[in-house]
């Protein structure tokens, strides 16, 4: 594997480092140096469109385990989806006017509802 030239390339970032005679190894140092938040557990990657239903599901069934009747109940996971709604126009309300607040509210109250669609299925959803 020492001798693979693939996984020997070296990059701007990433110098091979050469002891120096009786001397002690110093960690390269980077060009440039960076905050990295895991994508997962970030704000913005849960809260969009698509991650909010596989939020709200996750949530459902985990609480559904625990507590039964709430596995099979339709209305938990609506008013989920009606609080991550409602936290992803909080989080982004940036409105100024009264009219822009009034109409983020709506637009995020219909969001809620897709929210809600997309984790009880459309099918489920659109059928009575």
């Amino acid at each position: 594997m020492a001798d693979n030239r693939l996984f020997n390339i070296s990059s701007a970032l990433s110098a091979v480092v050469t002891p120096p005679p009786g001397g002690e190894v110093q960690p390269p140092v980077s060009a440039t140096t960076s905050t990295t938040t895991g994508v997962i557990t970030a704000q913005q990657s849960a809260i969009t469109f698509a991650g909010a239903p596989a939020a709200v599901t996750l949530v459902w069934k985990v609480t559904g385990y625990a507590v039964p009747a709430l596995a099979t109940s339709k209305l938990f996971p609506i008013v989920l989806s009606l609080v991550v709604g409602m936290l992803i126009y909080w989080q982004s309300a940036t409105f100024t006017t009264r009219r822009d607040k009034v109409l983020g509210f709506v637009f995020a109250l219909i969001n809620s509802f897709a929210i809600a669609a997309a984790t009880l299925g459309i099918d489920t959803a659109a059928k009575p």
